[in-house]
């Protein structure tokens, strides 16, 4: 089997889509069953984004990296052509849209729908895009992945004439380097490296409205506030949009010092950064899988999080869920973590047995499965 992934999303600073990208090909590389792997990256692109593997093959395109219009034009009226000079016998678009003109089977990842069911959470361009392309790519792929079956339902009933069973749930997974980090050395290291306080609340994400940072940097002050804890609030990522009025309110509510932004953080940093914090506070709106969450409880870390279909899904009974921009029970539930010490540690313990079942060998193993139903269906 020789598949081909357009892989020109894996630019800039990696959040979670370029980072599940990555994950899903180091696993379909170490499968077996993938015979040849072709990953299309834009000119500009860094080769030290993918693994080094026997059966994998980088191909350059000429589309620049960041630039959108030359990206799409090469996705659009060159990949098809590409496709049949490589030999490929199957194409993966890992985000969310494909080829329309694709001249092999072709399986799309389907992150979430937020230009149909949140369009304030999508930038203009993105919401432009996606609001064209997405109806007629549900329409011509093969097989549909998403990471949840939160996804899935917002899929179906988003696009009416989409045959359920054409859509797959397969989870993301997360590495084994997500693990609680007992290296004294290291963990010094990455605290000195970033400026981390001995004791803090975590927060990791794009600043962008769907992530609703403020909910969080509220639900710290009023934290700290009542009861005089020593933690400092950590939030890391990106900087995104809508940073300066995060910034303003951090100023008004004489959080300056308080409040600390590393900004973005190397992947091989992000255990220890996990490990050491006594919460990772995660109030968002709407999302469609939570990787975060997913790595904190790797971790053993207690997680707060907004009571989302995907992050129930995800979570379960292992992180502490409050309904999704309900102020009081936020603080109320960051506030348990932080002062009740027992409730801490079986939170913790719960997280860690709960991403034992989040694997990237299985999610490899799952696409693969994906990859022949959508051969034998063409």
């Amino acid at each position: 089997m020789h598949v081909a992934i357009n892989c020109h999303s894996l630019v800039g600073a990696f959040t979670g889509v370029q980072r599940t990208t990555q994950g899903m090909i180091r696993a379909l590389a170490d499968t077996g069953a993938v015979q040849e792997l072709s990953v299309y990256l834009p000119w500009g692109a860094d080769r030290a984004a993918l693994p080094e593997a026997a059966n994998l093959t980088v191909r350059k395109s000429w589309a620049r990296a960041g630039n959108r219009t030359l990206r799409i034009l090469w996705e659009q009226f060159v990949l098809p052509s590409r496709l049949r000079w490589d030999r490929a016998d199957l194409l993966h678009a890992p985000c969310y849209v494909m080829s329309l003109w694709s001249p092999v089977p072709t399986v799309v990842t389907v992150h979430d729908v937020f230009a149909f069911t949140n369009p304030r959470f999508c930038t203009k361009s993105n919401r432009s895009h996606f609001t064209r392309m997405m109806p007629k790519t549900m329409d011509r792929a093969a097989r549909i992945v998403t990471p949840s079956h939160a996804v899935k339902r917002d899929v179906v009933d988003t696009f009416t004439s989409l045959r359920s069973d054409k859509v797959r749930v397969i989870p993301w997974g997360v590495g084994a380097e997500f693990a609680p980090v007992e290296d004294r050395a290291r963990r010094e290291d990455v605290a000195l490296r970033y400026g981390l306080p001995p004791r803090y609340v975590l927060h990791i994400g794009r600043n962008e409205p769907k992530k609703n940072i403020a909910q969080a940097i509220k639900a710290y002050f009023a934290v700290t506030l009542d009861k005089t804890l020593p933690h400092r609030l950590v939030l890391v990522g990106p900087r995104g949009w809508g940073v300066r009025r995060r910034e303003r309110m951090v100023q008004s509510l004489g959080l300056e010092d308080k409040v600390l932004c590393p900004g973005y953080v190397a992947d091989e940093d992000l255990p220890a950064l996990y490990a050491m914090a006594e919460a990772l506070v995660f109030p968002s709106l709407a999302e469609g899988f939570g990787l975060p969450v997913l790595e904190a409880m790797a971790c053993g870390t207690p997680v707060v999080a907004s009571d989302l279909p995907a992050l129930r899904e995800l979570a379960g009974e292992a992180a502490h869920l409050v309904p999704p921009g309900d102020l009081p029970a936020l603080r109320e539930g960051l506030e348990r973590v932080l002062l009740d010490e027992g409730y801490a540690k079986e939170l913790s313990a719960r997280g860690r047995e709960r991403a034992r079942a989040y694997t990237w060998a299985r999610h490899g193993q799952d696409l693969v499965g994906v990859y022949q139903d959508a051969l034998r269906g063409s």
